[in-house]
């Protein structure tokens, strides 16, 4: 796990524990997935499905956007 490690202090910028005992003390596990869209997969107690939080509200849409979705599809 060298190649690991050193991404990992690049990015956190410091030295940090070794990830292997990192790995032994994970409290909460967040997955970027959703039960709706992945295969049925048993998880551990610690670990919750987030699928969706990158995800930015919608700003605006412009006018010609609204009316074809208000004829074609629903948003």
């Amino acid at each position: 796990m060298p190649l690991s490690q050193r991404i990992a202090e690049r990015y956190v910028g410091q030295k940090i524990r070794p990830l292997h005992e990192l790995e032994k003390n994970i409290n909460i596990l967040l997955i970027n997935t959703h039960s709706a869209f992945e295969p049925a997969i048993p998880l551990p107690p610690n670990a919750i499905e987030v699928g969706g939080l990158h995800v930015e509200p919608l700003q605006t849409t412009d006018e010609k956007t609204v009316i074809y979705s208000d004829v074609r599809f629903i948003i």
